[in-house]
């Protein structure tokens, strides 16, 4: 399933200006009363450039959408085809103000390195709507250019 939504198009990644090696994080606030989703939905959050490991994918609910239990981020094709959507998180939830670390598939391997252009994107699995949560994303990378 392609995206629903796209976000990435108005995401900038600034990668370190001293290259290979370096960490540095991209931060998205999602305010899904602008973004909602149904059931099945996919909201694109951003691209990741070719070689760069995503280690891990952070999610703070600063406001909740008490009905929405059910939510996975994982790896997309820039065309918004999934090629792992609950690799980083699989099932956090949007019901209550918490952070949500990354324990899926990619993280036990140590992130997520692609040779061309990927997307980071969010599933709703929850049979609710995701219409009322504002989730910020922190994306940890490193450049391996």
């Amino acid at each position: 399933m392609a995206f629903t939504q796209d976000l990435t198009q108005y995401e900038t990644v600034s990668l370190p200006y001293d290259g290979k090696g370096k960490h540095f994080v991209i931060k998205k606030t999602v305010d899904f009363s602008d973004y909602p989703l149904a059931q099945n939905e996919i909201l694109g959050l951003c691209d990741i450039p070719a070689n760069v490991l995503v280690k891990n994918v952070y999610a703070y609910v600063s406001d909740t959408d008490t009905s929405v239990i059910d939510i996975d981020v994982g790896s997309f094709t820039t065309a918004g085809v999934a090629v792992d959507a609950d690799g980083f998180i699989d099932g956090m939830t949007a019901a209550s103000k918490a952070f949500s670390i990354g324990a899926g598939a990619y993280v036990s391997a140590g992130g997520y390195v692609s040779a061309s252009a990927w997307s980071i994107g969010v599933t709703n699995n929850d049979a609710d709507d995701l219409d009322d949560a504002v989730i910020t994303f922190y994306i940890e990378c490193i450049d391996l250019n």
